[in-house]
């Protein structure tokens, strides 16, 4: 679904970027952002209170070229 979405963004909406934001104790999602080719663009540090305590959240960005070199 990551994938057909990708598809969508760069190929129908013609995006330059798509940009992802994960909650740092979601690892699953952390991986799946990275098996989409996401690059890493940083940690936002105690950027999300839960109501209980600060959490930090993993940014991810990906773009229209670099989406391109894995669609052959």
């Amino acid at each position: 679904m990551g994938a057909a979405a990708l598809k969508y963004a760069f190929e129908s909406c013609q995006m330059y970027k798509v940009h992802g934001q994960v909650l740092a104790y979601n690892e699953r999602s952390i991986h799946y952002h990275l098996a989409l080719r996401f690059q890493s663009e940083g940690i936002l540090r105690a950027q999300h209170f839960d109501g209980f305590k600060y959490h930090d959240i993993h940014c991810f960005g990906l773009l229209a070229d670099e989406w391109q070199k894995f669609q052959a």
